[in-house]
């Protein structure tokens, strides 16, 4: 049977989030189902994040939240894994989702709160859900038979069930999460990826949620803080500040105990990119891998202490730079999660070209470098590259800067799943649709933008689309092509 060439496809559309886990049971389920379809009858599209790339259907790996919404609008029949925030965007569109949860038992996730989820919500009628793939060949054939039967009514009562789904999703986590990380074991939550990427907002957002504590970039401890006594998020001096101090103490017996001049260079022995290869060969190099465990000794006493002065179950670390990630990796005192920190490449070249001035500086002027559009564009690529690689490794998420500021709320709550925190109306209640309310935070180092507090509203930053030359904007585009297709910049 042939479909007629006069009607159009319908289109089948699968979200699967942006979970570290794979859900490749789900993007074969559908791969099958299409190839049963008659040919030009179907157009089955699956955005699946980690997961494998489906080989029927059409393949995307991540998209915007724009792009998000605008492709549930433009489907016929939405399937989406058991995710709260997917469900209900789907539901606001006047679509009734089909809800494949994910199991732990597969690997598909931390725990089983999308099942519990999903069931409970299937028995109010407000999903269709499909545990096994018989089930979801019969609710993706009803959908298309009878899709009176999967439309959902815009209105008061969707948004009062909207507020329930909501509500409901934060208690089964809340139920289901294993107990939180072990005092003597911090969470480490490290922003990875190219400067100018929104990181230091992202940083001192989540440091506002309790529980968290933002840190700015440690990478620069030694010699900004210690060594160079630069201003701390908070105003004092680096020495001066009663949460470094007595973290130092804790760690250190004291930051005058250390020779700073030694620990900047063991540093400098072990925290290069170009070292990355040896830190997973170093058997191979005992001077080597002598160094990265005695500096990997010391961090861990650093960021233990940390969490011990702060009382935060997780340390938010915007340092960035791929080896350091890499090196925290390394550190067995410290339980590693990554956030991939990714904007459009453009806006990042355009930044790159302003002069900044270092306020944390007290005496004299300083700048931050100054890159050009080719430069920022060979750095873009390299540094994302070697993230997306630790990313592999360890429990991780990528955030653009973009659907931070687009959908803050929906963007802090992703990444406090990543570390186990909930994310309700307490810990969002400094965060609105267009701002965030910011106190003054002890980071250590960073982005100008650390020194802000207060109401700050979230604006996005297209000013490259004047402020860079086409010229530059083209180079920079073929220089970061083709990664910045796989993040959602076409």
């Amino acid at each position: 049977m042939t479909a007629d060439p006069k009607v159009a496809p319908k289109t089948v559309l699968a979200l699967l989030g942006t979970d570290w886990h794979r859900f490749n049971r789900l993007v074969r389920w559908l791969d099958d189902w299409t190839a049963r379809q008659p040919p030009g009858s179907i157009r089955c599209v699956i955005q699946y994040g980690a997961s494998v790339r489906p080989q029927l259907a059409e393949g995307v790996d991540y998209w915007s939240t724009q792009d998000v919404a605008a492709q549930i609008r433009a489907a016929e029949v939405v399937v989406c894994h058991g995710g709260p925030a997917t469900i209900t965007e789907i539901r606001s569109a006047g679509k009734l989702p089909i809800v494949v949860p994910r199991n732990s038992a597969l690997g598909e996730h931390v725990d089983d709160h999308q099942l519990l989820f999903a069931s409970r919500i299937s028995m109010a009628g407000m999903i269709r859900m499909a545990s096994t793939e018989p089930e979801l060949v019969g609710a993706l054939d009803a959908a298309l038979r009878l899709p009176q039967e999967f439309v959902v009514t815009p209105g008061a009562e969707e948004a009062r069930r909207a507020a329930a789904v909501r509500a409901f999703a934060g208690e089964v986590a809340t139920l289901t999460r294993p107990p939180g990380p072990s005092t003597d074991r911090p969470v480490v939550l490290y922003l990875g990826g190219f400067g100018r990427s929104g990181s230091t907002l992202l940083d001192r957002m989540l440091g506002e949620v309790p529980g968290l504590i933002s840190s700015g970039e440690v990478v620069h401890l030694w010699e900004r803080g210690v060594l160079g006594n630069e201003r701390c998020g908070c105003g004092a001096n680096f020495l001066d500040c009663p949460l470094w101090t007595e973290v130092g103490r804790k760690a250190f017996g004291g930051w005058d105990a250390l020779d700073i001049d030694s620990v900047i260079r063991l540093k400098q022995s072990v925290d290069r990119n170009r070292y990355i290869p040896a830190m997973f060969a170093s058997a191979a190099f005992p001077g080597y891998r002598r160094r990265l465990r005695d500096y990997a000794d010391l961090l861990g006493q650093l960021y233990s202490a940390l969490q011990e002065v702060s009382g935060a179950r997780v340390i938010v670390d915007s340092s960035k730079h791929a080896s350091y990630g890499y090196l925290l990796e390394q550190v067995p005192d410290v339980d590693l999660r990554l956030v991939h920190a990714v904007r459009d490449p453009r806006g990042v070249a355009n930044s790159w070209g302003k002069q900044r001035r270092r306020p944390e500086v007290g005496a004299g002027e300083s700048f931050m470098p100054l890159y050009s559009p080719s430069r920022s564009g060979i750095l873009w690529t390299a540094h994302n590259a070697m993230v997306s690689a630790l990313a592999r490794r360890v429990p991780s998420i990528v955030v653009r800067y973009e659907d931070l500021i687009g959908d803050p709320r929906q963007e802090i709550t992703r990444v406090l799943d990543l570390v186990g925190m909930p994310g309700g109306a307490d810990e969002l209640a400094h965060v609105t649709a267009d701002a965030v309310t910011l106190r003054p935070s002890h980071t250590v180092a960073g982005n100008p933008m650390r020194f802000r507090s207060g109401h700050v509203v979230l604006r996005r930053d297209d000013g490259w689309r004047r402020g860079l030359a086409p010229r530059s904007q083209a180079l920079v585009q073929a220089l970061s092509w083709p990664l910045r297709r796989r993040y959602g910049y076409h």
